[in-house]
């Protein structure tokens, strides 16, 4: 049919943010010009047979000096190595997440964890998974390129999306874009080289890791963690005024994050179940004050309702406003004095830990 034999409009906007997502995040040039590459569980220079593997397509299972323990074949239908450093292969990854609904069709490996192990990954090491996405479907049948969306939209009952993959033509041409960038991603990206990547890597093997970069790239987090606050959060000072003007009155915290990973997919790092200040705490015995109102970015406004209900409608009440780090939390504070309330401060979030620690668990 048409639909199978051209790129339909549909497709080609799916299409057009994978392909952006093949920019992985392989290194940040430290201060000193030297490529500190992300911490990995295990890692082994490309070989050329995985640099011939690098091209679009499908690969029988691995074998040779990519061997690994037997295949078991597994209760999922396709598993999506993806990096979890790359935003947009954290949406596209979401978006997956959310329509498998589940149901367990796809398992979702993110090679940027320390616990990657290439060993029950068909031997795809971290860098030869760098170099362009891979999936493993049931059979353990390797698939690159391309051909990994296809597999992962079929999967969860997408696969009219990428159908125009069917026609011969439309296919290599989708994949020659997909190769083209995926080749080109560290210049236009203006990161190091991967031979760069590779030596610094290879220096921090040796090292067990305590090399002057990654103790530099240590320092500079911490450094960063303590001074970088964003514009509109409140200092220390600011926050402590706050805290003894109200220390009679019961404060009620804003939590603007929106519990919809897909919509705000950095919201997942703190507020998921797993994080260290998931959104579910909010109005328990964890959280007893805080109230769950999203901002909602494109009406630039968040429920009033619940906050009405806390603060009595009285608009001198204390609330501190927060999201993560404080973007959205200037803007609920904004949004809330241009409702009235006069008695509003911005605590960032629990990425600002010197104010998380004052009112993360009120």
């Amino acid at each position: 049919s048409a639909q199978h034999s051209a790129m339909t409009p549909t497709a080609v906007s799916r299409l057009a943010p994978l392909l952006r997502g093949a920019a992985h995040r392989v290194a940040a040039p430290s201060r000193h010009g030297v490529a500190c590459p992300p911490p990995r569980a295990w890692f082994r220079p490309p070989s050329r047979a995985a640099s011939r593997a690098q091209t679009s397509g499908t690969r029988a299972s691995l074998g040779g000096e990519f061997a690994t323990s037997p295949w078991v074949v597994p209760t999922w239908d396709v598993r999506v190595l993806f990096d979890g450093e790359c935003p947009l292969c954290v949406r596209e990854v979401n978006f997956l997440r959310a329509k498998d609904n589940g149901r367990g069709r796809l398992d979702l490996v993110d090679i940027a964890s320390p616990a990657y192990d290439p060993g029950v990954n068909r031997g795809i090491d971290f860098v030869t998974a760098m170099g362009t996405i891979h999936g493993i479907k049931k059979d353990g049948t390797v698939l690159t390129g391309v051909p990994v969306f296809d597999a992962a939209y079929s999967a969860v009952g997408l696969g009219w999306v990428y159908a125009f993959t069917k026609n011969e033509t439309a296919a290599k041409v989708a994949g020659k874009i997909y190769d083209f960038w995926a080749a080109r991603r560290l210049q236009v990206t203006g990161r190091p080289s991967l031979t760069q990547v590779l030596e610094a890597r290879s220096r921090r093997e040796a090292a067990n890791g305590a090399t002057a970069c990654a103790a530099e790239a240590k320092t500079d987090a911490k450094k960063e963690k303590q001074e970088t606050r964003k514009p509109g959060v409140a200092s220390d000072d600011e926050f402590d005024a706050f805290l003894a003007r109200n220390v009679t009155r019961q404060i009620t915290v804003v939590d603007a994050r929106n519990p919809d990973f897909f919509v705000e997919p950095d919201d997942e790092r703190f507020g998921g179940q797993e994080g260290s200040a998931p959104i579910g705490d909010c109005g328990t015995e964890k959280r007893p004050n805080a109230i769950n109102a999203p901002f909602d970015r494109a009406t630039k406004s968040l429920p009033t309702e619940s906050i009405t209900k806390k603060t009595n409608g009285d608009l001198t009440s204390p609330i501190i406003t927060h999201c993560g780090g404080g973007g959205r939390g200037l803007a609920a504070k904004i949004f809330l004095e241009g409702k009235g309330y006069t008695n509003v401060v911005n605590g960032g979030g629990p990425a600002v830990s010197a104010l998380w620690e004052k009112f993360g668990e009120k």
